[in-house]
């Protein structure tokens, strides 16, 4: 499929969203797709998402997320909530 996401969010009840270059914004709760991992236990490590070479939805830790994952089980939403600056500020180093 290779779907490109362009943003990428995490809310503090640890629900990842991802904005395609499509348009289509998709929500995906973290507790069940990566549940067991330590990066639902940690919503300020959870919320440094990026996007690593324009693409793969990366954490600092370095879990991973493929997005085409997102965009087949995530729930399409009209809008991602307000993001964070930080989130924003590390999405521009890897662009």
């Amino acid at each position: 499929m290779n779907m490109s996401p362009k943003k990428v969010y995490v809310d503090d009840a640890f629900n990842l969203f991802v904005e395609y270059a499509d348009g289509e914004i998709k929500k995906l709760d973290l507790t069940q797709a990566l549940a067991g991992s330590s990066l639902v236990r940690n919503i300020t490590l959870c919320k440094q998402v990026f996007l690593e070479d324009g693409y793969a939805i990366t954490w600092p830790n370095g879990m991973s997320l493929d997005p085409d994952h997102v965009y087949q089980d995530g729930t399409s939403v009209k809008k991602i909530p307000v993001a964070s600056s930080y989130s924003e500020k590390i999405e521009r180093l890897y662009q």
